[in-house]
């Protein structure tokens, strides 16, 4: 394993600020390793990346520190630990404990990173590191930070940040980690397509299938959480719990309205709180576009399956949009071809939210 301990006394904290690249001509950098990177705001982003020549990622763990080279990495992924909306504050009186707020409220993000190698699973706080990402079109720019800290009116899903960044490996390279193994034992075939997101980030993991063993194989979930989705044709089995929360779904329903997207119908399917973290609330989307696009050709309507992150502010109970990830994405017909019907189901729900290795027995349990 090529990763190097050094000393911990350096500490996390010791963050460099790179801020003043954003700016800067984009310097040289080493060959690069083709890869995708997923964004919170549902973005993504391939072509070959690569770091600054003779640089390296560091990441602080509690009691030590990792120098990772770049050729050694499967995939990063990164989790939020903390996400709130502050506001400047100062005493109006002096002596007084009274504080004065002023200002539009801006978003502060704490993030947690791991990295996944052939051998190891390491956890900490990542120095702050340039990527560079080399597509088709131009090179472009993405920095990796521990904590974010957003402009004044900026929202959490406008402060974006990569949650995945997937190197894809050779055909011999090892597997990443422990994967979650998925069998399929009904008499109907495999389905067509699987997919999960985690919690919190909402990464989706595309299931593989094994056609030796008729099964399917998740990369790993780390812990994590998953929601779990399988698409069979025109037809999406998404598991979720059947239990409905009016207000709550009241509430995000308004917040959708207020949402700024590109898809102009949002049907909500399904809302989830999150009481592990008390102001996690996830909501089952399914996103399409019935205005005009620039897609050419008999499809030019796109739709997303999707989940959407809002965090509640526990002091005046808004809802602000953090996160979101897409099981599925497709393109219709704007004429005489549907939308996909999503199905609700307990039944994956159950499964989803099992650490253990997850099991689909038959189609009819859907």
């Amino acid at each position: 394993m090529n990763t190097t301990m050094v000393n911990p006394t350096y500490g996390w904290f010791a963050i460099v600020c790179l801020v003043c690249l954003l700016g800067s001509p984009l310097p040289a950098a080493e060959p690069g390793l083709p890869g995708t990177i997923q964004f919170s705001n549902g973005d993504r982003l391939e072509g070959k990346i690569s770091l600054t020549p003779n640089t390296a990622f560091i990441l602080h763990g509690r009691t030590q520190v990792w120098t990772v080279a770049l050729n050694r990495i499967r995939e990063i992924r990164c989790t939020p630990e903390k996400e709130e909306l502050v506001r400047a504050w100062r005493f109006p009186e002096a002596g007084q404990t009274r504080k004065e707020y002023y200002g539009d409220p801006y978003p502060i993000r704490h993030l947690q990173t791991t990295i996944l190698t052939g051998q190891e699973i390491l956890r900490g706080h990542l120095l702050t590191t340039v990527l560079y990402v080399e597509a088709p079109d131009r090179t472009r720019k993405v920095i990796l930070y521990a904590k974010q800290r957003g402009k004044e009116g900026e929202t959490l899903v406008e402060l974006a940040y990569p949650t995945s960044i997937l190197l894809h490996p050779a055909a011999d390279a090892p597997e990443r980690g422990e994967s979650t193994r998925i069998p399929w034992a009904g008499t109907g075939g495999p389905p067509a397509e699987l997919s999960a997101l985690t919690q919190p980030a909402l990464v989706r993991l595309a299931g593989q299938r094994n056609p030796k063993t008729n099964d399917y194989v998740l990369p790993p979930t780390l812990g994590n959480r998953i929601f779990l989705a399988v698409k069979s044709g025109a037809v999406i089995h998404v598991g979720w719990p059947s239990a409905t929360n009016v207000a709550l779904t009241a509430q995000v329903t308004n917040a959708l309205i207020q949402a700024k997207d590109f898809f102009d119908v949002r049907d909500l399917l399904g809302v989830f709180r999150d009481n592990a973290s008390r102001d996690d609330i996830y909501a089952l989307i399914l996103l399409s576009r019935r205005g005009t696009t620039t897609f050419d050709g008999d499809r030019t309507q796109p739709w997303r399956l999707s989940v959407w992150r809002w965090k509640c502010d526990l002091t005046d109970l808004r809802l602000m949009l953090a996160g979101r990830g897409d099981f599925f994405r497709g393109i219709i017909a704007l004429q005489g071809e549907s939308l996909p019907q999503v199905i609700l189901s307990d039944s994956l729900w159950s499964i989803s939210q099992d650490d253990k290795m997850c099991v689909i027995k038959d189609r009819n349990q859907f």
